[in-house]
């Protein structure tokens, strides 16, 4: 092999593995970490979180126990990691679903569609959050904090008052939004988690008592001015 074709093949084989090195390193923590969170996903689906032990779901990932602990630091902390990943992909069905530019109304029925979608693929985190780690009260209060979670009521406040603007709604958007949120999660919970029955007959009952919580709240803002137009 020429000195040419030696320094050849030296350079293109170090960029190639500098290459693979770089990309291993950049990709490696992400999936590890991720390993780790569907390995405690399964762990606590199978024993609760209770029962559930960092050597069970390390056993589960194939990693050593000290790797854990590089990314998570504690089993708590792995719960809402779970949590957050949980909020983050509902808030991005919702908003999938929502119609911004139609009036409210049109949306209830597809967001609710949404949510119930997404919660059906997610009912174990679902028992996971309101049963096991009901027991946990400093854990449980950590979950009704996680930014995602947050964030999404705060997504849905916004859009109840830009609504409410537009529409003439006579409403309190930070309550409102709590009420849907309340409402939504009770819903889903006994539907997928208490067994409660047949999702569809949910999704229905839901879309329709928000769609009449809406149109009473439109018919209150109209009956001021039908008021003052009977009196001429």
């Amino acid at each position: 092999m020429t000195g040419e074709r030696a320094a050849g093949r030296i350079l293109t084989d170090g960029q190639s593995l500098t290459g693979e090195r770089k990309v291993s390193r950049l990709r490696l923590p992400a999936d590890r970490r991720r390993s780790l969170l569907a390995a405690a996903r399964r762990v606590f689906a199978r024993k609760g979180y209770e029962a559930a032990t960092v050597s069970e779901i390390v056993a589960e990932a194939g990693v050593a126990q000290g790797t854990f602990y590089l990314y998570f630091p504690s089993k708590r902390a792995a719960v809402e990691q779970l949590a957050e990943e949980f909020h983050r992909r509902l808030a991005e069905a919702v908003m999938a679903a929502y119609r911004p530019d139609r009036p409210l109304l049109e949306s209830v029925r597809p967001t609710v569609e949404a949510a119930f979608r997404f919660c059906a693929e997610n009912a174990d985190l679902m028992r996971l959050f309101d049963a096991e780690m009901a027991l946990d009260s400093e854990g449980s209060q950590a979950l009704k904090q996680v930014p995602a979670r947050v964030q999404f009521v705060a997504w849905l406040q916004e859009v109840i008052r830009r609504h409410a603007a537009r529409e003439g709604l006579p409403v309190d958007p930070e309550m409102a939004a709590r009420i849907i949120q309340w409402t939504m999660r009770e819903a889903c919970y006994e539907c997928f988690v208490l067994g409660g029955g047949d999702p569809e007959r949910y999704i229905q009952a839901v879309s329709e008592f928000l769609t009449a919580a809406f149109l009473g709240l439109q018919r209150l803002s109209e009956a001021p001015s039908e008021g003052r137009e009977e009196k001429r």
